[in-house]
């Protein structure tokens, strides 16, 4: 497959390094991005060689990807999702 789809992690606890591994395993998909507020997700985007953002306002206004996994806390949530859409 020549185009994967780059996707963006917003949230780097339990479920985002879920997603992390999931997106590293597959055949049709690439990580774009890691944005987390806690400055120790840095760590994992170095690890994957991926930019890292300190809020999803700064993923969108730099470097759009193709798609965003949004795993913050429930009420944290809205705010990422509200950002992503106006940028669409």
């Amino acid at each position: 497959m020549k185009n994967k789809t780059k996707i963006a992690v917003v949230g780097i606890g339990l479920m985002g390094s879920q997603h992390l591994i999931a997106i590293k395993n597959s055949k049709k998909a690439v990580l774009h991005s890691i944005v987390d507020i806690n400055e120790r997700s840095r760590a994992h985007a170095k690890k994957f060689n991926v930019p890292f953002y300190k809020n999803s306002s700064a993923l969108i206004k730099n470097n759009k990807p193709d798609a965003v996994i949004v795993a913050t806390p429930n009420q944290l949530s809205l705010i990422h999702i509200r950002r992503c859409r106006r940028a669409i």
